[in-house]
């Protein structure tokens, strides 16, 4: 038996062979859609899609479905318009080729239908109501064609894009209702309605992909459809959009959570809304199109839910914005890194060359020639004979004067002494050139050391920028900021917006704006039960139209801390300064001692401790921001300026403690009954152009107490040669810091017999682990 085979030359392989798939779908909706029906007999649909989606390729083939979907709907008179408009469309479109603008398509296609309609109309009979009709639906197939022709790329080239628009979505959307109106003239298959089951299925295959917005909207549009295309009342459109709400809410359990989520839709409403047993939905078109839905393949679903993936994945593209702003970001910080060490480089370079070497030495000598020597009559045996000898003579006279300041008479080396017939003027000459000389190398070497520190300072911001660059990015979860500020939404709280902001998958900070100041308990309880994860607020400020409120996950330890100082007997001001430092994982503890006592250790501890949060809140880590704060007071020429850094870094999420101290008084770790103390033998910063750290990590336990304190309270140790300070905490009964600053203040007053003969300040820190065990954000 021979097999029938289509050949290139069969006429039927040839007119189906050169079709691609996006034209394809344009033939299937033109025929769809013109069968969709308004009111009586108005299908403006299939003309406007045609004329939108008008290609030289493909466009008998749509032309073709355009004509077979008017003759299924209209006959006689009626049919005859749409058939002669649609043939006419194709020619106009064909020989003008308008090519991608919409506006000479929407005309062309409304004015012929217009036009052909009134003629024949004319021709057969002619009244008002037809004049009207027509007018309107020629009307609608303009506006058609402009609503249809965004939405004409996202069909033909679908599998090409990642993301689709909110125009897009929206105009997909309708041509999907529409074609469920075009069902609605189908005849019942074994009592299921075609338009229903399609249109339960489509509300499935979108909540497949999609979220619980889009499954409602397209509950809702469906709904409407199918009132238009039935005789349907408002009831069935409630009906199909709180399906699409409960399909898109059980989405989560998959494609048996979908199904679950549109039954119990149909039993709830039908229990509540509706009179007697009948259903709005018919359970069976449920129930085989939820058959069906559960048992197709995924690569089978993924025709029907590649649209709806690309559609509602709205989220996606503003996380691809803000990937998009955080690397543009992420690149410039990069750029500011490398100028930075670049300009560094410059400088480290033009330092090296601007140093007084050899040659400087040289131009020296020059010099005292040229003023002493130029009219001298030996000038020649001295320079230009004897110059290797003269050079020796010099540089030995240079030695003594950098020894002794000057060079005498009895100084001056033998060969120049014996030959040189003008001495008095050379001595005269050198020591004055000399004085010149010692205050240029003077100058030179402070200017080598201040292009120096300026070269740490610019090394230190490149490093820190290069470490923001590569760290994880922060994005923002728009619909967790949404659940905020409807939560927060009362009188006694104005909320203007939250900002929740994620790193790396993680809770990073949330930040409330209000128009009115707001109570801290309340702000804390309401984010916490509506993000559930526990809360605590590290910040918070005044802003020109308001406030804002910084908060951050609760980590696994808390700080409670206190402070205490006394100033020096006649002193109004003291001299050690304290700072605290909250940042979303990590609390900053500090103490400065500045030089002496009184106003001028004030201001230098101050200073140090204001420029160690500016660079803490900045990022930059101990090593950089010792070293900016150090060169920072040694290029302060009026006078010296020091001052001690005694710093503590609490890592809130591993509850380890990092001790920095330079030049600082001793710190005391307590620990259960075991007492820890921690010195450094550095000198404060200020003094030298390289400055060191002494570090010690602490891991603290479930309850921790540490102290830090100024030498004041720690000299009245060596003092009295008394360890009181440890005898004092390991008789404590209390963990209240308050309490035991003010405690050891007033026991170092008492052992210096009631006296305080230099500032004096204690700070106490108590760290233990929370008893709250909060859930993940992620």
């Amino acid at each position: 038996m021979q097999r029938f085979t289509l050949s290139m030359d069969n006429p039927i392989k040839k007119l189906f062979a050169g079709i691609s798939p996006g034209d394809a779908v344009i033939t299937i909706l033109c025929f769809a859609l013109s069968r969709a029906q308004l009111a009586e007999n108005i299908t403006p649909f299939g003309m406007a899609f045609f004329a939108a989606s008008f290609s030289h390729t493909g466009w008998f083939y749509a032309m073709t479905a355009t004509m077979l979907g008017a003759i299924t709907v209209h006959s006689g008179v009626s049919c005859g318009i749409y058939l002669i408009t649609t043939g006419l469309t194709a020619a106009v479109l064909g020989l003008c080729s308008p090519g991608k603008k919409t506006l000479p398509r929407a005309l062309t296609v409304s004015l012929i239908f217009l036009f052909t309609g009134l003629m024949i109309q004319t021709a057969y009979r002619f009244n008002l109501y037809d004049f009207i009709v027509i007018s309107f639906e020629s009307f609608l197939c303009f506006i058609g064609v402009f609503a249809i022709a965004s939405i004409v790329p996202a069909l033909t080239n679908y599998k090409n894009r990642n993301f689709l628009s909110h125009g897009e979505i929206i105009g997909i959307a309708a041509l999907a209702s529409m074609t469920i109106v075009s069902m609605c003239t189908l005849p019942d298959f074994f009592g299921m309605k075609i338009s229903s089951f399609a249109a339960i299925f489509i509300i499935m295959a979108i909540s497949h992909k999609g979220d619980i917005m889009i499954s409602s909207c397209t509950g809702i549009i469906m709904g409407l459809a199918l009132a238009m295309g039935t005789e349907g009342s408002a009831s069935l459109v409630g009906a199909y959009a709180v399906a699409g709400f409960c399909a898109g809410f059980f989405c989560r359990y998959k494609r048996l959570g979908i199904l679950l989520g549109v039954t119990l839709a149909n039993a709830v409403l039908t229990a509540f809304m509706n009179d007697s047993a009948y259903m709005l939905i018919n359970p069976v078109e449920v129930l085989i199109a939820g058959l069906i839905f559960v048992t197709l393949p995924e690569k089978t679903m993924k025709i029907f839910t590649d649209f709806t993936q690309k559609a509602v994945n709205l989220g996606g593209i503003l996380s691809c914005r803000a990937e998009n702003r955080y690397s543009i970001r992420e690149e410039r910080l990069s750029n500011m890194a490398d100028a930075f060490s670049k300009t560094a480089d410059i400088f480290r370079k033009d330092c090296f060359l601007r140093q007084p070497g050899k040659h400087y030495t040289e131009r020296l000598f020059d010099h005292i020639a040229e003023k002493n020597c130029f009219s001298c009559n030996s000038r020649f045996d001295c320079w230009q004979k004897d110059r290797a000898v003269t050079l020796a003579c010099m540089t030995k006279m240079l030695k003594t004067a950098t020894e002794k300041g000057c060079v005498k008479k009895e100084n001056i080396p033998e060969p120049l002494k014996e030959n040189c017939i003008k001495k008095e003027e050379l001595l005269k000459s050198f020591n004055f050139v000399y004085d010149i000389y010692k205050t240029d190398k003077l100058w030179l070497k402070k200017m080598y050391e201040s292009r120096k520190l300026m070269v740490n300072q610019m090394e230190g911001i490149a490093d820190t920028l290069k470490k923001f660059a590569e760290e994880g990015c922060v994005t923002t979860d728009a619909e967790a900021g949404i659940r905020l500020c409807s939560a927060l939404d009362s009188p006694a709280i104005q909320i203007k917006k939250a900002d929740v902001l994620i790193k790396d998958d993680k809770l990073y900070k949330v930040l409330v704006y209000t128009k009115n100041e707001v109570r801290i308990e309340e702000l804390v309880q309401i984010l916490s039960d509506t993000l559930d994860t526990k809360l605590r607020l590290y910040k918070s400020h005044e802003t020109e139209d308001g406030y804002c409120y910084e908060l951050c996950a609760e980590p696994e330890y808390t700080v409670q801390y206190a402070t205490v100082y006394a100033c020096k007997e006649g002193e109004k001001l003291c001299g050690d300064g304290f700072v605290a430092i909250s940042l979303p994982e990590e609390e900053i503890l500090a103490i400065s001692d500045g030089m002496g006592s009184g106003e001028t250790a004030h201001i230098q501890s101050r200073d140090t401790l204001e420029m160690l949060k500016a660079f803490a809140l900045a990022g930059f880590d101990n090593e950089t921001s010792f070293e900016m704060i150090n060169s920072s007071l040694l290029m302060r020429s009026y006078k010296d300026c020091f001052s001690t850094i005694d710093m503590m870094r609490i890592d809130l999420t591993q509850g380890k403690i990092r001790l920095s101290k330079i030049g600082a008084a001793p710190t005391y770790i307590k620990q259960g009954e075991k007492i820890q103390r921690i010195e450094c033998c550095t000198l404060p910063v200020g003094i030298l152009r390289e400055v060191s750290a002494e570090t010690t990590l602490v891991q603290a336990d479930e309850h921790c107490m540490a102290v830090m304190m100024s030498d004041g309270i720690s000299n009245t140790v060596i003092k009295t040669n008394d360890n009181w300070i440890e005898n004092e905490l390991k008789s404590l009964n209390t963990h209240n810091p308050a309490i035991v600053a003010e405690k050891i203040l007033k026991k170092a007053i008492a052992k210096n017999g009631g006296k305080t003969e230099d500032d004096m300040t204690v700070a106490v820190a108590v760290i233990y682990k929370n008893e709250y065990k909060g859930k993940n954000y992620i």
